[in-house]
């Protein structure tokens, strides 16, 4: 029998769901998953590989990945990303005048943390007696999202419907509504019954939620200051 490999374990506080886990770095098995999402021009190709490499990993949780906050799922790849292949990520970006030219910038991983923002609040107030209760957007709901790449999809019916999937209670003054009593038209009727004023403070509600947020610059062809915001997981590849 061929001896066994001892990896090392490492522990990560998720600031949302306030859980420590613990996972290991990744091997030749989960890079060669990782290289495939990296390849993969499909967000849900990406998703599924790095899925897979994040179970892999995680070491004595019941945490489940496809229920956490999303950004938690990516912080937790990021940090085995970290740990496995090494901290420093190298990106490309194209020239702002001349697409010819490629502009290096490199990254350490290992910095990059959940952005809580102060006026985050899962809880909205429509009116003085009527309001939503937000949970977060999690891995589940964004792959279940038809993409906005296929045909007759339409980008603002995507974001209502994360919205839709986003709530977890409705409330007034007598009584609080549990959205799984009721159906995805009922819900979708309540939203669309909103008033301007009413929906502004809803994507207000997103707007504000914690991101994993890392900023880059470099200087153009004219010796311009390019600045660019990182915050979403593709951008890290």
């Amino acid at each position: 029998m061929l001896p066994k490999i001892q990896q090392p374990i490492f522990s990560l506080f998720l600031p949302l769901s306030k859980k420590t886990i613990k996972y290991r770095p990744m091997v030749v098995r989960e890079e060669k998953m990782l290289l495939l999402a990296k390849e993969s021009k499909e967000y849900e190709d990406i998703i599924n590989n790095v899925a897979a490499v994040v179970n892999n990993c995680l070491v004595d949780t019941d945490i489940n990945i496809w229920s956490i906050p999303l950004v938690e799922f990516e912080y937790i790849f990021i940090n085995i990303r970290a740990r496995s292949i090494g901290s420093t990520i190298n990106l490309k970006y194209y020239d702002t005048y001349d697409r010819k030219i490629t502009h290096d910038v490199e990254i350490d991983v290992s910095k990059i943390k959940i952005e809580i923002p102060e006026s985050f609040n899962p809880k909205v107030m429509l009116s003085d007696n009527l309001g939503i209760t937000f949970k977060m957007p999690t891995l589940s709901m964004t792959k279940d999202l038809p993409s906005t790449a296929q045909e007759n999809i339409n980008v603002v019916d995507v974001s209502f419907d994360v919205i839709r999937s986003s709530i977890d209670y409705i409330f007034d003054s007598e009584e609080i509504y549990n959205v799984s009593d009721y159906s995805e038209n009922e819900l979708s009727d309540f939203m669309e019954s909103l008033s301007v004023e009413s929906f502004a403070k809803v994507e207000t509600f997103f707007k504000n939620l914690p991101t994993l947020k890392h900023r880059v610059s470099f200087k153009n062809s004219k010796g311009e200051d390019v600045n660019i915001e990182l915050t979403r997981l593709e951008d890290f590849f």
